[in-house]
């Protein structure tokens, strides 16, 4: 008789099957699954924080993946066969970032102490694939340092702890071209002792390990093809594996690509951070007129309310003149703190209702918040118009909400990585505020003045807001709150109504830009007739309304050039007008060449008032063209958000000033 055959002594499936308990509830693949959701969480905290992660996703090993780790992974060093205890990728995470430049950041949020990401873990091994420009920068960061005691000095060496543990460090160069940076985590069960959740490291029963994939965005898509296409198929066809590698020099191009326009963003967003830091609170809005200092204590003649109703008037003109530009800011806020220490004194002492004094004490309050800002105070500001939104006596008014959401939304802009929650909050409140204006001017009783002014002011804000958060995206809700706004003023007494040329400039802006925008056949695309003749319909509709907007802004400039600065009553030829018209006709000239490609005469279709004034196509462009010189010769900005709008002027003037420039039609 032959000698028995000798079967490997490998895990079968049954064993897999019943050593994770997938079925079970408190098997151990339900306890792992707690746990990754349980530090997904923390990680995602770090987005608070400005800790630029992109995306989090974690897995516990399916049977599937497990039975097959023990097909690859059959022997360790002495030659004997590995049992549950020698494998560490049960559990798995990965976080993503967008750029290389990134992963440095969030490799060390993950490991300082200050975030307890780890708190109470120990690592257990660092291994970097393909990356050997960041081995050294990782090794060398403090975070680091913190899981290495008593050594002076880090290098791709291992290092022994204190606990006698080994924490390995290596960079590697894996033939694929797979990059990534995976870190091995020992971890205390959050919920308890578990039963025998194995590891090589011999931690204990209540400990498991997990492994952490720190990659970018690109990095992974590579990944997850290379591991569909070539993982499991290069050998069968290692001309994909090959393919692959080549595939990630080129992505490593374009990831090199990428992180210079994100640098390059980031510097334009530094300018737009401080520009919208800087523009403080939009407007003196005043209050709701029932509110009005000079309606609050009329007819009270009584010892101390003849001075405090001086001071508070003070005050008001004091704010007025600080918006019409007679002011500094430094002067502004010196004289404005020491009459709100005065009034507050003065306010104890007078003989008031309580409803004065519960008045003067939302006007106090406001304008604290007021000055706050204007100091760049901006939390402080934020909390005073909390306290004052969220309050029982208040709430009903929309100026703290809309206070609220401008503090929010700078927060928002300025903090690293755009803090989503301060712009949830600026949104809710810009909502709120909206809506109580419209509850108070479509009230059934009359409407005070001062409400439409106030109310138009929030709507301008409001539309700019949502301008920088996605215009295109927004351009069509940033249409109808101005002309919300302009509906508003039109009901104000001429003598009350605001500057009416800049909110006409701003809504001839928007539909400019929605003209722009407008869809139209490519040249190359087969003829439609029918939907060639709705197009240039719909496109001289659009050029209509923004003419009609923009031709008091374009009479105004023609006599200030004719006439001097001083011919339009008060109203200043700014760079933002001179933009907004030039590129009318930028527009305008590049439509009649864009629908002469495709054999449709879209100047006879412009309204006549247009074509009277500018009867020959080439006077078009020609009048863009002036228009940026008068634009440049000029300089004066009066955009909500002053760097954002001239980087946007110049951005034109190149497009419409550049003789050899050919102009693309997606501009």
């Amino acid at each position: 008789m032959s000698n028995p055959l000798e079967f490997p002594q490998l895990i079968n499936f049954s064993q897999v099957e019943a050593w994770l308990g997938k079925s079970k509830e408190d098997g151990r693949y339900q306890l792992l699954e707690k746990e990754i959701e349980f530090l997904i969480k923390k990680i995602d905290s770090l987005r608070n924080e400005g800790v630029p992660v992109y995306s989090i996703k974690g897995r516990v090993k399916s049977e599937m993946s497990v039975f097959l780790k023990t097909r690859r992974k059959l022997k360790k060093k002495d030659n004997q066969y590995c049992d549950f205890n020698d494998y560490t990728d049960y559990v798995g995470i990965r976080v993503l970032v967008m750029f290389d430049e990134e992963l440095l950041d969030v490799f060390k949020a993950l490991l300082s102490d200050a975030n307890k990401i780890i708190e109470n873990g120990m690592l257990r091994e660092i291994t970097i694939f393909n990356m050997p420009h960041i081995v050294d920068l990782l090794l060398a960061s403090e975070e680091l340092k913190r899981f290495l005691p008593g050594v002076p000095k880090i290098n791709c060496k291992d290092y022994v702890l204190k606990n006698k543990k080994e924490l390995k460090i290596k960079g590697t160069n894996k033939g694929s071209g797979y990059r990534s940076i995976h870190l091995l985590f020992a971890y205390p069960v959050q919920k308890g002792v578990r039963k025998g959740i194995g590891n090589p490291y011999g931690e204990g029963d209540n400990v498991f390990l997990f492994e952490l994939q720190l990659r970018t965005l690109l990095d992974d898509v590579w990944g997850e093809m290379e591991h569909k296409l070539a993982y499991k198929q290069g050998m069968a066809n290692p001309q994909i594996a090959a393919s692959f590698k080549h595939l990630q020099e080129d992505l490593r191009t374009m990831g090199k690509r990428l992180s210079d326009l994100n640098a390059l963003s980031s510097r334009h967003g530094a300018v737009d951070s401080l520009s919208i830091e800087n523009a403080g609170p939009y407007n003196f809005l005043g209050y709701e007129s029932d509110w009005k200092i000079e309606n609050i204590l009329s007819g009270n003649n009584n010892p101390g309310v003849t001075e405090l109703r001086d001071d508070l008037l003070q005050f008001n003109d004091l704010a007025k003149k600080y918006n019409n530009d007679e002011l500094t800011n430094q002067a502004y806020i010196t004289t404005s703190d020491q009459l709100i220490t005065d009034v507050s004194e003065k306010l104890c002492d007078a003989s008031l209702s309580d409803k004065d004094k519960e008045k003067i004490h939302y006007y106090i309050e406001m304008e604290k918040g007021y000055l706050s800002f204007l100091r760049q105070d901006l939390k402080v500001a934020r909390d005073i118009y909390k306290e004052i939104k969220d309050s029982p006596k208040y709430r009903h008014r929309p100026v703290p909400h809309f206070r609220f959401a401008e503090v929010s939304f700078v927060l928002h802009r300025i903090s690293k990585n755009h803090n989503e929650d301060d712009l949830k909050l600026a949104l809710q409140s810009f909502d709120e505020a909206l809506r109580l204006v419209n509850g108070i001017v479509n009230s059934p009783t009359s409407v005070d003045p001062e409400h439409y002014r106030v109310g138009a002011s929030i709507l301008n804000k409001m539309a700019a807001v949502y301008e920088l958060i996605g215009f295109d995206e927004y351009l069509d809700y940033c249409i109808e709150l101005t002309k919300l706004a302009m509906a508003m003023i039109e009901r104000m007494p001429p003598e009350l109504q605001p500057d009416r040329m800049l909110i006409l400039n701003n809504m001839g802006w928007y539909c400019v830009e929605k003209f722009r925008t407008l869809p139209l056949r490519p040249a190359n695309v087969s003829v439609n007739t029918k939907q060639d003749a709705t197009d240039l319909l719909v496109h001289a509709d659009w050029h209509t309304e923004c003419f009609n907007y923009l031709k008091p802004v374009l009479d105004a400039i023609e006599r200030e050039i004719q006439n001097g600065p001083d011919s339009n009553a008060g109203f200043q030829i700014s760079g933002n007008v001179l933009d907004t018209c030039a590129w009318l006709f930028y527009q305008t000239w590049r439509k009649v060449q864009r629908f002469e490609e495709i054999h449709q005469d879209f100047w006879q279709k412009l309204s006549p008032d247009f074509r009277i004034l500018y009867s020959e196509k080439a006077q078009v462009l020609e009048k863009a063209r002036e228009y940026c010189h008068q634009l440049w010769l000029r300089g004066r900005n009066q955009g909500v958000f002053a760097a954002t709008s001239t980087y946007r002027q110049r951005h034109h003037t190149e497009l419409i000033m550049d003789p050899c420039y050919r102009h693309n039609f997606d501009d």
